[in-house]
């Protein structure tokens, strides 16, 4: 587990060029212990050392027959099998279990080349990415692009820019802060929030 969990997000790193992803196996071990969630990993080897990762996760519920789905490969064994060998393992995992549907998450940033417009109307990804190349040759479609951006902490000048804020909205507006669960208060307006941003 620690092994599979290190290389995961050694090549999610990689992929998004920066290690803020990168989650440490003991924050990984309770999202596998989650019954609401149940989740899968699965590790290829290459001479006993872990070179690529499968991973699956599925939801009890409404979405029970839905299943989150990644194939992650060290750059340096692509090219060799491994990849095709973990999505067709992780692809009949799912069918066995009755997931008619497969989402994909796969990482990747920006560059140079031919882009592949998102249907949703916002972003693109690089049409000759590896990774691109490989989920369409399976037959996965392209859906949406998420972003994920990243604020490096500290952030020069925030006291001023927090005032000239603060004097612009006047007292209708307030910082809340919490850590953990959504305070009951909060709850519908974080709801409406969520929904918004969707």
């Amino acid at each position: 587990f620690v092994e599979a969990i290190t290389v995961a997000g050694a090549v999610f790193a990689g992929a998004f060029g920066t290690p803020d992803l990168d989650f440490d196996p003991a924050e990984e071990l309770p999202q596998y212990q989650n019954p609401f969630e149940p989740r899968s990993l699965f590790a290829a080897r290459i001479d006993g050392r872990v070179v690529g990762v499968a991973k699956t996760q599925t939801h009890v519920g409404d979405d029970a027959d839905t299943s989150w789905v990644d194939v992650l490969v060290q750059p340096e064994f692509r090219r060799r099998g491994v990849g095709t060998a973990l999505a067709d393992l992780v692809e009949r995992s799912v069918a066995a279990e009755g997931r008619r549907k497969l989402i994909a998450y796969v990482p990747g940033r920006g560059g140079d080349g031919e882009l592949l417009p998102s249907p949703t109307g916002f972003g693109a990804i690089l049409a000759d990415a590896p990774a691109t190349r490989f989920a369409r040759g399976r037959g996965y479609s392209f859906e949406q692009v998420a972003r994920v951006s990243r604020l490096p902490l500290p952030v020069p000048g925030l006291a001023a820019q927090l005032a000239a804020a603060e004097r612009a909205s006047g007292p209708d507006y307030a910082v809340r802060t919490w850590v953990g669960r959504t305070p009951e208060r909060w709850l519908e307006d974080r709801a409406v929030l969520s929904t918004r941003m969707s």
